[in-house]
């Protein structure tokens, strides 16, 4: 470098002179300048700062004078803005949530909603129409007439092209009332012996479960309450099998009509019709299944075909 010349370092924007020679002229802790032989000098920005951004001019004040510009760029990561996002929500099957999220960085990043179980996201725009999207873009998520099968986690993604991406997660909880399933609505049994009766139950929140019952025979009731009521009614019979004999279509008959005289029982019962089944002798039939063998496995086949009950009460 000539003799006499300074290298001095100037903010193009602000035209603050930062640095002569070798001496901070800026009251800036963060800046300094360093030289590693005669000719390269070097100004040195710790910690940047979004502020710092812009463009520095490099002058030598040679005759005529010479100088180099260079522009610096501050990128900052993404960073979830939680006062202005949305926590968990709780609503009704039905009804609709909109989901915000929010986050500062630069560039400004985008935001990307997705499911955390890698399902779909259900968009529904006007009455009918719904498209299914494996990710949304956008601050905010409008959800309309969600269903069950829409509950669960969903993940708001920020990114900028800086690393690291953010994401938070939000729960959205889906309410409804409770619906029960009874895969066997009549089950038999030999007397003395173990049975199992089982229920399957739905609900949102967790529902309150309990059971009631008649007697050892006939009904038992499986309830299920929160934010609504449902029930589920299992009938049990006694399969004797002491004295078997030959099979006839008469059995099978008997057996069919019986079947059918038990669901028109039941039926009466739960509409709150009035019905001869209620008479002593019809309820002691009711809890007995013809005694050949070969009759009780056609009519256990024949209670197998009945439908599954689904009974929803609210």
């Amino acid at each position: 470098m000539v003799a006499c010349t300074q290298v001095a370092w100037i903010k193009a924007d602000t035209k603050a002179i930062l640095a002569i020679h070798e001496h901070v002229i800026t009251n800036n802790e963060r800046l300094s300048v360093t030289h590693n032989d005669y000719n390269t000098w070097t100004l040195n920005v710790r910690t940047v700062r979004r502020e710092d951004r812009g463009t520095y001019m490099c002058q030598v004040n040679t005759d005529p004078m010479k100088s180099q510009s260079a522009f610096l760029e501050v990128v900052i990561p993404p960073d979830i803005v939680y006062e202005d996002t949305s926590g968990d929500m709780m609503i009704p099957e039905g009804g609709s949530a909109k989901l915000i999220c929010k986050a500062r960085g630069y560039p400004e990043p985008k935001i990307l909603w997705k499911r955390e179980d890698g399902g779909d996201i259900i968009v529904r725009t006007g009455t009918t129409v719904k498209t299914k999207m494996t990710s949304v873009e956008g601050e905010s998520l409008l959800l309309s007439k969600v269903t069950r099968s829409e509950m669960g986690a969903y993940l708001c993604i920020a990114a900028n092209g800086v690393p690291p991406s953010v994401s938070k997660r939000l729960m959205l909880h889906v309410h409804f009332h409770p619906l029960v399933q009874v895969p066997n609505q009549l089950v038999g049994a030999p007397q003395k012996t173990d049975i199992t009766l089982q229920c399957y139950v739905e609900a949102s929140p967790k529902s309150i479960n309990y059971w009631t019952r008649e007697s050892d025979l006939g009904g038992y009731n499986a309830y299920r309450k929160f934010n609504g009521e449902a029930e589920g009614n299992i009938r049990v019979y006694e399969m004797d099998l002491s004295k078997p004999r030959t099979p006839s279509e008469d059995d099978d008959d008997n057996a069919i009509n019986k079947f059918d005289s038990e669901e028109d029982d039941y039926e009466n019962r739960n509409t709150g019709r009035n019905s001869s089944s209620n008479s002593p002798a019809l309820k002691d039939q009711s809890h007995r299944l013809p005694r050949s063998s070969s009759n009780i496995i056609r009519y256990i086949n024949s209670v197998m075909l009945i439908p599954i009950l689904m009974l929803m009460k609210y």
